[in-house]
């Protein structure tokens, strides 16, 4: 992203808009967060995207008949507050979330 894109996408931000200790700001009404990280912090970030992504790996164009996509975000949510820094997150942590959080009841698996 070039700074002007950036200070075009700053420009949108609420003037009122408040960043908490750690760089944190969420506007639930419009559905964004945004994170300000230090130069030496490299973030590992998971998406609805990964799950979209992953469910089709595993399924192909049947997905969608096998898992919920509007249990993605709540799975997401799951997954990075019960990770465990000992072992990261990787794809199959992805495949267990979808399967326990959003397998639909009336596909077999």
């Amino acid at each position: 992203m070039r700074k002007k894109e950036l200070i075009e996408l700053l420009s949108k931000l609420d003037d009122n808009l408040i960043f908490n200790e750690l760089g944190t700001v969420v506007d639930e009404e419009k559905g964004t967060k945004l994170y300000i990280y230090p130069l030496n912090t490299i973030p590992i970030t998971w998406s609805v995207d990964d799950f979209i992504y992953q469910a089709q790996n595993r399924a192909e164009e049947d997905w969608e008949d096998i898992y919920d996509k509007t249990k993605f975000q709540k799975a997401l949510e799951e997954m990075m507050y019960k990770a465990n820094a000992d072992f990261g997150i990787a794809w199959n942590t992805v495949d267990y979330y979808l399967d326990k959080y959003c397998r639909r009841k009336d596909s077999n698996g």
